[in-house]
């Protein structure tokens, strides 16, 4: 498994990907699962009762579940908080990784929630940016709708019911993708789509034979796992977790305020609702741009361990970026950086026990293959020679 904020241990062929799942996501799974035995048997008759003297140990199960939701949630928040902006909540806005009590912002999530195809109507979009001035920054823009706190600890945090879609002026907007996303998990179809692209451009790049291992690789995306990807080899598949894909697609969303706000401004003085709305439409699609390209570094990485194929990670690190720089001509590895900032800002927690030294190893070494691609050399050569030089060193 190749876990982004985790030890990272190639799966072997034929494995279960699911079985690769974090530690905890699958102690509580495992409990939940008891729990549910344990109560119907209770509510069926017909069914034999438990074991005698078992019922103490189902009771001291229910009186820890608190305590892991909070271990879990000690565990984990740093990851889920780090460079995401802090915003009021929208409880019933269930299903959506972003949310907004704003009129016109909710046009622009709407514009990347219902897909590229969308484009507003003029008149229903003038009257709401008419009706109300844009809010002052990014934590008054959007609101949260608990989807996170929800991963955090699903027992004290509760859906509400599927027909329950929020309130504010906002929410019919958003009620189509509220309603779609609520039980499909909180990423929108569009987003996955828009990944699962960058997947495909991705393995466009790779040579036949490479091709030939990899190339009918697929996206899969993971409910569970705390910021990860890693890949199936007997599967031909790449998951990524939900987590990660909300944290970039938060992040890509919230950095467009500006020119939201730009477009809103510009609405309100020409009062030319055809144009704002397709500018609306317009920074929606370079926003789902900016999410694929944010995940490119990671999906290359994992195809890398499929195309190569290798266990090594420095080793897909280097033809993970010859990849990145074929496909968009920058040594850029996105979301990944944000790894190294909190390795430095003493976050290594979240590492689960893999020397900070081993991954400040990849990125210096990625640092010299990005110099390399910035100075116009081609990074897959420099890959070859160096694994065969350390091939040859450890066999003499």
């Amino acid at each position: 498994m190749q876990i982004l904020l985790g030890r990272r241990d190639r799966p072997k062929a034929g494995s279960d990907a699911r079985s690769f799942l974090p530690v905890r996501a699958l102690t509580v799974a495992a409990i939940v699962i008891l729990i549910a035995i344990s109560l119907s048997l209770v509510r069926d008759s017909k069914v034999p009762s438990l074991p005698e003297g078992a019922m103490p140990f189902v009771r001291r199960v229910l009186e820890m579940l608190p305590r892991i939701g909070k271990e879990r949630e000690d565990r984990f928040s740093g990851v889920y908080s780090w460079r995401i902006p802090a915003f009021p909540a929208c409880d019933t806005f269930w299903g959506l990784p972003l949310a907004t009590f704003s009129r016109p912002t909710a046009y622009y999530l709407k514009s990347i929630y219902d897909g590229r195809g969308y484009i507003a109507n003029a008149s229903e979009l003038m009257d709401a940016i008419n009706s109300t001035d844009m809010p002052a920054d990014v934590g008054e823009v959007f609101c949260d709708p608990m989807t996170w706190r929800f991963w955090l600890n699903p027992f004290a945090n509760k859906l509400p019911p599927a027909n329950v879609y929020g309130s504010g002026p906002a929410r019919d907007i958003l009620k189509r993708a509220i309603i779609a996303n609520r039980h499909q998990g909180y990423v929108s179809r569009t987003v996955r789509l828009e990944i699962a692209g960058e997947l495909k451009q991705l393995r466009s790049q790779l040579s036949s034979e490479e091709q030939d291992r990899a190339g009918n690789v697929t996206l899969a995306i993971d409910v569970y796992s705390p910021l990860a990807a890693y890949a199936n080899p007997s599967a031909h598949e790449i998951t990524v977790s939900e987590s990660l894909v909300r944290t970039v697609f938060v992040r890509a969303a919230t950095a467009k305020v500006p020119k939201l706000r730009d477009i809103v401004d510009a609405a309100q003085r020409d009062q030319d609702g055809v144009k704002a709305a397709r500018a609306i439409r317009q920074l929606a699609s370079d926003t789902l741009v900016e999410v694929g390209r944010d995940l490119s570094f990671i999906l290359a990485h994992e195809l890398s361990h499929l195309s190569v194929p290798t266990i090594d990670e420095r080793e897909a690190d280097c033809y993970g970026l010859s990849l990145v720089v074929s496909r968009s001509k920058v040594p850029d590895i996105g979301v990944f950086r944000d790894v190294e900032e909190a390795l430095a800002s003493g976050y290594s927690q979240y590492w689960n026990g893999l020397p900070a030294a081993v991954i400040t190893e990849r990125f210096q070494l990625l640092q010299i293959w990005s110099e390399a691609a910035r100075d116009g050399s081609s990074v897959k050569p420099i890959c070859v020679e160096a694994w065969k030089a350390l091939e040859k060193d450890e066999r003499d």
